[in-house]
Order: structure tokens, then C-alpha cells, then sequence
């Protein structure tokens, strides 16, 4: 029997980090915003859209997300294990407001929540509205929108837990700032969670990617004079505090 699995989170928040050392699993299967375009019409959403058919006749309302290109190889990987999977599923960060209604679609649902510190994140929203170069983005969503869909993604995931939806809270900070296996126990939570071992190349993936995190921590924010008073009056952060102790 296929499991479903939804990863979400705040974009800018480890997404794609963690979306990238899950599908190293040979058990799980995840696209990347796979159908970005229907969450937000859950008369769309159908079990269907999870059958392998269906899963890889990629179609323009679909996703902006081509299966070519720096995803090809992804995707590749994914037909090959599709049909022994214990988990299928999508990675798209803003799937956190559409907790109930994709719950209700897919029966035994999981989902995995990334939470990163909103300084980096708004740090991060400021690089993207800043690079004109940036097409991906829009100019306007800057430290303040980040603020703002930090603080939805929050209260999202809370009412989530509090309606007994099956969330897991991964805290990007502390589950990436391990400099082994045996540092933390965040790797084998994330596993307990999905009911599946921790393979070699599972904790390969992991080192490297927490590696990967240690360079970043080294970046200065870009974060201006007067923005951070911003974020400290409006950022839930007594809130995110509640969360991170679940994670």
C-alpha cells in the first residue's frame, strides 16, 4: 500500500535541502512542486494525480517545474523506484495551507515541516527581491512578505497539530548543524516519523548536506538598519519557540 508524503515549509526555509536527502531514501518518492498549480484548487486534487501514469505525463497547469534540466536526474530516480516505494508524494513549500483539504484527499497523509530562524529567512527573501537577474522572484517579496508567510506557515502548522493532522516539525538550524550521526538524534526522528531505517546513502546525503550547512551559517544576512527591529516586532516568535520544541 502507498503512504503519502507532503513536505513543506516557509520558502527559503530547507525545502529542497531536505526534499534532496529524502528521495536518497529507496523508499521514498518525491517530486519537487509536482503540482504546485492545483493545491490551491483542492476540486482538482484527486488519487489519481499520485498514480505513476499520472505522476509522470507532466501537463503546463500542472507545474512550472520542468522534468528536464536540473531535475531530469531526480525524476529519473523516481521511476525507477516508484513502484516499491512506501512513500509518495510532493515537496512544494506553501502546501501549508492546505493541511485539511489535502488530508482529507489522501488518506494517511504525513507531513513533514521545515522551520528555519526568520532572520535567515528574511535575510534570504531580501537576496532573491534584490538580484535583478532573479526572474523566479518577485521584487516585493522582501523581509516583510517573509515575515509574513513565516508567520502563516506557523499558525498553519499549529492548528494542523491541534487537529490531530500527522505533522513532523524538522528545525532547519539544529537538524542540519550535526558534524556526525551520533551528534544528534534528529536524522533517526525524521526516520522514526516515516517508519523506515537509515540507509548508507540516507546518511551520506545527510554529512554532506549538514556540511553544506556550515558554510552557510558563515554568510553575513542581509538584513538592514531599521529591518530587524521590523522582524522583532512582527515575527511570531514566541510561536516558533511553541514549535521547535516538537521538532
Amino acid at each position: 500500500m502507498k503512504n503519502y508524503l507532503f513536505l513543506c515549509g516557509t520558502p527559503r526555509s530547507g525545502t529542497t535541502a531536505l526534499m534532496h536527502l529524502l528521495n536518497t531514501h529507496s523508499q521514498i518518492v518525491l517530486g519537487i512542486e509536482r503540482y504546485k498549480f492545483l493545491y490551491s484548487k483542492p476540486k482538482n486534487l484527486t488519487l489519481a494525480l499520485f498514480e505513476k501514469k499520472r505522476f509522470f505525463n507532466f501537463k503546463d497547469q500542472d507545474t512550472n517545474i520542468s522534468p528536464n534540466g536540473p531535475t531530469e536526474l531526480l525524476y529519473e530516480n523516481a521511476l525507477v523506484k516508484f513502484d516499491t516505494a512506501k512513500y509518495i508524494g510532493d515537496k512544494t513549500p506553501k502546501i501549508f495551507k492546505r493541511y485539511n483539504q489535502i488530508n482529507k484527499i489522501y488518506e494517511g497523509t504525513k507531513f513533514i515541516f521545515i522551520v528555519r530562524d526568520i532572520y535567515s529567512v528574511a535575510s534570504s527573501w531580501n537576496v532573491r527581491a534584490q538580484n535583478d537577474a532573479d526572474q523566479g522572484w518577485d521584487k516585493d517579496k522582501d523581509y516583510k512578505k517573509a515575515v509574513e508567510s513565516w508567520n502563516e506557515s506557523l499558525t498553519k502548522t499549529k492548528d494542523a497539530i491541534d487537529n490531530k493532522i500527522d505533522v513532523c516539525i524538522i528545525h532547519y538550524n539544529s537538524f542540519f548543524a550535526a558534524s556526525d550521526l551520533n551528534q544528534n538524534n534528529n536524522l533517526s526522528k525524521l526516520m522514526s516519523f516515516l517508519d523506515l531505517p537509515i540507509t548508507p546513502s540516507v546518511a551520506n546525503k545527510y554529512l554532506n548536506s549538514c556540511k553544506t550547512y556550515q558554510r552557510l551559517i558563515n554568510k553575513d544576512l542581509m538584513i538592514k538598519e531599521g529591518q530587524t527591529e521590523f522582524i522583532q516586532a512582527h515575527a511570531n516568535l514566541d510561536l516558533y519557540n511553541e514549535l521547535i520544541k516538537k521538532a
